[in-house]
């Protein structure tokens, strides 16, 4: 691209000169008219799915904003569980954390007793 527009701006005749944007504006209108068929060719996908989705809906006997509506729903309730089941989650990390800290707790205080009894029985021993 570049070489072609310094190709233009070096003065190379009339005729020439008349020839090279015509020539870049031919490549830019058959750029254009690909992207446009490619544009068209997915939106007559889009439009084919839509049709399909619609006729299931149908063929449910469900209005198609009734099953919007449903889906709004559903995604409602899923979300509403989603936030038991993550406050519930959390009730029992907090659980199982203090259940931890006592245990902590009861085996370091078993340790110590432990530590006190085998210090006396060495004495015991030592006598």
């Amino acid at each position: 691209v570049l070489a072609e527009v310094a190709g233009i701006l070096e003065p190379v005749g009339l005729q020439e000169e008349a020839e090279l944007p015509a020539k870049i504006l031919v490549e830019f209108v058959v750029d254009s008219q690909k992207k446009d068929k490619l544009l068209c060719s997915q939106l007559q996908v889009v439009d084919f799915l839509q049709n399909i989705l619609a006729q299931e809906d149908t063929a449910k006997g469900l209005d198609p904003l009734a099953s919007e509506d449903t889906s709004r729903q559903k995604a409602i309730a899923a979300k509403e569980q989603w936030k038991e089941l993550k406050a519930t989650y959390r009730e029992h990390v907090e659980a199982i954390k203090i259940g931890l800290t006592k245990a902590l707790t009861q085996m370091e205080e078993a340790q110590r007793k432990r530590t006190q009894l085998q210090e006396a029985f060495e004495q015991l021993q030592a006598k």
